[in-house]
């Protein structure tokens, strides 16, 4: 095929140039460009303009792909049409391919019945397809890319879409579908911003309720910062014609707001050129008494060319079914064009039972590059496809870590069937992740996975010690509601993971395989994620395998993050381990000189810690350290390094850490931080990190804990994740959810399951960041002074510690109880400065006040806000039953320690929570609002 426009080009300019006689709707894409074309042009039908339309490929003779006002030529006016052009390429000597003849066919024709303005679809591509040849179009509109013609067009999205943006011009105006493929998004956007274009990115329409077959947009008008609703019918038949009609729609607003020759399109045009849009050949359903003769109800006609495109019409051959209560056989009859993946087509369409025929269309008369399928070859594909197995599941599970372990053993045991596919199974080597929260290792019984933390050398972990300055403060668990001691487990990561995942692969209904997936297999519509393609580990072919859900936990590197948000982690710092033998340790926590180095990072052989049994936290300058027991003769040393390494407490780590990382080799987790999402595609659930990053140091899965930073010094992540399955069990269960097809269903739960986990998680991700930045408070005189203020909060017991710790270790469930206790430090912390400091300070001192309550508000009110902006203030409050506990805590005149009978009353603060007085009023107004 000899793509290129030297050839239309010279062709046009010898018929005088007819395509610059009308403005033009240039259209590029790799589904919907008909559909589109469709309705922009019925709606200017309706507008009162006269309108040319091309479409290719043409439906049953080459003239039905140039009408004018919807009426194709006459075979006699076809024929005058074919025979001017013919003439002008012999005489300029062009030698024009067919598609190229036709398309000036098509111009020359639009120029003769005076067309004022034309829609055309691109043929091939866009960037050199023979219909690129017009200036400065009116408007051009790139639909939805995907895989197609990749032989011609390259061997990815990103390329295909780079080959379609071909039709953009400079200073243009462009109109970009809905794009499924974040890569193409990108590859347009980037175009789009290079030639200076003035560019529209559409989002899919949605149904009105309570009309039904109607469907609005919002858009807005030039020169106001507001916008409004645009309701129109969708005659079409597909799910996909949300999208659709609402890229037509939209390019139709550019053109009335932008070109004054279209200012007079008016909204009840837009209704009328929507309602009266015809398109053959595309989910086209034909009845008659001929088919009746024939003993068929109905025959669907479409012209699914790939598999997007054979997705969504197998849905609406479901549907279908579904509304006529008809269980019988469905009968395909497939043709082709050379080029065409009909071998997944085939997969994609038919279902056991279904009869299918092979058939081979004629050789179109004047597009020789159309060559069909033989139907010898097709019935031979056809064949081989109904012999070979397809594996389907209930769910699909990307990623064997903690979360996907969870996913796999909890719905396998509650009868789903669900393929858990993991890059590599052997022993993961990673430096967090180590800490097991009281909250978690409850969870971790409530999945059924307790053993997981037996076998493998575990310690119990009875709280938190905190060194500041060399001065300490021993932070224990509390009780638990039954009035038990708290215990955390903590072990050495890659130990754990083996277990849950000789956990998950022992429970009932799951497959494991180790493979790399590579591809989230999306419908048409781009909104459903229907499987997974996936590498097989010592295989050089692809495996594809279907299910209604799929879910994503594919940790803190997640290649498929892109496919879902645009949004990248933020990364803040590193921890930081050697990887060989650490030939001189020595620390004055230290009593017995053996230290080594595992895989992983520092480890400290046989260290005696201030605590036994207790995770330590040294909160060095200028980044906190983190020190636990993995082993029985293991303690994990994880540096939080922003710069250079920080030196201890006392100073005497610091030469040998930084002789380690002159001669060792070195590896590191990335300290970051990536707020989280709502659940926005159909049939995917991403989880754990590769949604939601809290990683300061506090060595979990999602989050971090208390007294660490946001990602490896206080564990909490780990119990997030544990109680997110268990929710997702009870929402997803067979009793609440029986077909996983329920799309509706499913998004309705996953809403729920997003505000439910908030209770739990927010609490956890926000202290965990808040507490970070505090203790990684380097040059921040501000944040300085509540670092000192924190410590010695804690120094104060009772509820000052039950409160905090309760939160981090999973115990407390409230976040109310974070933001009050956050406040309180930092009130504290003011107090602390007129309490330690001379009178001459006074006059300072009153100044720092606003500063540290200033600081301390812009640490943690953003935070809060990354947690719950993807709902309404009052959501917010009933999902963490904050006003119920707001009322409960203000009724309380002191707070009271473990021991009941302790007040907690220190130096003269009074730790009244008179601040409650100030924040209850605010809620109950929040509160009326959501009323």
């Amino acid at each position: 095929m000899d793509l290129g426009l030297n050839r239309i080009h010279r062709l046009l300019h010898a018929l005088n140039s007819p395509h610059t006689r009308f403005q033009t709707i240039h259209v590029a894409g790799t589904n919907g460009k008909g559909s589109v074309c469709a309705y922009t042009s019925s709606i200017l039908q309706a507008a009162g303009y006269r309108v040319g339309r091309y479409n290719s490929p043409h439906l049953l003779e080459p003239r039905d792909a140039i009408r004018v006002d919807g009426v194709a030529p006459t075979p006699a006016e076809f024929v005058l049409a074919r025979n001017a052009v013919a003439k002008a390429d012999i005489e300029a000597e062009t030698c024009a391919m067919s598609f190229e003849l036709l398309t000036a066919a098509a111009f020359w024709w639009f120029e003769r019945r005076g067309v004022e303005v034309a829609v055309v679809e691109v043929g091939l591509g866009g960037r050199l397809d023979a219909t690129n040849v017009f200036e400065r179009p009116a408007v051009s509109i790139v639909t939805a890319i995907g895989m197609d013609h990749a032989n011609v067009l390259g061997n990815t999205v990103e390329k295909i879409a780079m080959e379609k943006a071909g039709i953009m011009k400079p200073r243009s105006r462009v109109v970009i579908a809905p794009q499924s493929e974040m890569d193409a998004k990108r590859a347009l956007i980037q175009k789009a911003e290079e030639l200076g274009c003035e560019c529209v990115l559409v989002e899919p329409a949605r149904w009105v309720g309570g009309r039904e077959g109607w469907a609005n947009v919002l858009v807005a008008e030039e020169g106001k910062a507001d916008v409004r609703e645009i309701s129109f019918p969708i005659p079409l038949n597909g799910h996909y014609q949300l999208e659709n009609a609402a890229t037509a729609v939209r390019a139709v607003h550019v053109l009335r707001t932008t070109i004054p020759a279209f200012a007079g399109i008016k909204d009840a045009h837009i209704v009328e050129g929507m309602h009266r849009t015809r398109w053959p050949g595309r989910l086209d359903i034909v009845t008659g008494a001929a088919l009746s003769a024939q003993g068929l109800r109905e025959v669907i006609v479409d012209g699914a060319h790939n598999p997007a495109a054979a997705r969504p019409l197998r849905t609406f051959v479901d549907q279908k079914l579904l509304e006529s209560g008809a269980t019988g056989k469905v009968r395909w009859v497939l043709a082709a064009t050379q080029g065409k993946d009909i071998g997944e087509i085939v997969r994609l369409l038919v279902r056991p039972g279904d009869v299918v025929a092979a058939a081979e269309f004629s050789q179109p008369e004047a597009t020789r590059r159309i060559c069909p399928i033989p139907k010898l070859e097709n019935k031979k594909t056809m064949a081989d496809v109904a012999t070979t197995p397809r594996e389907e599941y209930d769910i699909i599970m990307v990623g064997a870590g903690i979360v996907g372990c969870a996913v796999a053993k909890a719905f396998g045991t509650d009868g789903r069937k669900v393929l858990l596919v993991e890059r590599d199974l052997s022993e993961p080597d990673r430096i967090v992740g180590e800490l097991l929260q009281p909250g978690g290792m409850s969870t971790l019984k409530k999945l059924g996975m307790e053993e997981c933390v037996n076998g493998i050398d575990g310690i119990p972990c009875y709280g938190y010690g905190v060194i500041y300055h060399g001065e300490q403060v021993h932070i224990p668990y509390p009780k638990t509601d039954e009035g038990k001691k708290a215990v955390g487990t903590s072990f050495h990561h890659g130990r754990f993971i083996q277990n849950l995942r000789k956990s998950a692969r022992a429970a009932p209904n799951v497959t494991t395989v180790e493979g790399t997936a590579n591809v989230l297999i999306r419908d048409e519509d781009g909104h459903k994620v229907v499987g997974v393609s996936y590498l097989p580990k010592g295989e050089k072919e692809e495996k594809q395998v279907f299910a209604p859900l799929t879910i994503v936990a594919d940790g803190l590197f997640s290649k498929f993050r892109k496919e879902f948000t645009d949004k990248t982690p933020d990364v803040k710092s590193n921890f930081v381990g050697e990887k060989q033998k650490c030939r001189a340790i020595q620390t004055t926590l230290t009593r017995k000189n053996r230290p080594h180095s595992s895989p992983s990072s520092f480890i400290l052989t046989d260290c005696e810690l201030p605590f036994p049994h207790h995770g330590h936290v040294i909160l060095a300058n200028p980044a906190p350290v983190l020190l636990y027991q993995i082993g029985s003769h293991e303690t994990r040393v994880l540096v939080d390094v922003p710069g250079k390494l920080p030196s201890a407490s006392t100073g005497a780590l610091k030469v040998k850490f930084l002789e380690a990382l002159e001669t060792e080799r070195l590896r590191s987790m990335p300290n970051g931080f990536l707020p989280p999402s709502s659940n926005q595609t159909d049939g995917l659930l991403v989880l754990g990190d590769a949604a939601n990053i809290r990683h300061p140091l506090t060595g979990a899965t999602q989050l971090s804990i208390v007294l660490h930073p946001p990602s490896s010094i206080l564990p909490g992540g780990m119990t997030v994740a544990f109680n997110d399955v268990c929710l997702l069990r009870d929402l997803l269960s067979p009793a609440n959810i029986p077909n996983l097809h329920d799309t509706d269903l499913i998004l309705a739960q996953l809403s729920s399951y997003f505000w439910r986990r908030k209770s739990y998680s927010l609490a956890i991700n926000v202290l965990a960041m808040a507490l970070y930045m505090l203790f990684a408070a380097a040059d921040d005189p501000n944040l300085q002074v509540l670092q000192e203020g924190c410590f010695r909060y804690f120094q104060l017991g009772g509820e000052c510690i039950d409160g905090p710790v309760g939160l981090l270790s999973g115990l407390n469930q409230r976040p109310i109880v974070l933001v009050y206790h956050f406040f309180r430090v930092a009130f504290y912390a003011v107090y602390r400065l007129f309490a330690d400091g001379e009178w001459n300070d006074v006059p300072r001192n009153f100044i720092k006040i606003f500063t540290v309550i200033w600081a301390a508000c812009v640490v943690i009110l953003p935070l809060l806000w990354t947690e719950v902006q993807a709902g309404t203030f009052g959501d917010f409050m009933y999902a963490c039953d904050l006003y119920e506990l707001l009322i409960n805590l203000r009724s309380t005149s002191t707070l009271t320690a473990s021991n009941k009978d302790e007040k907690t009353e220190v130096d003269g603060f009074d730790s009244t929570p008179a601040t409650l007085d100030l924040i209850v009023p605010i809620v109950e107004l929040g509160l009326d609002a959501h009323h």
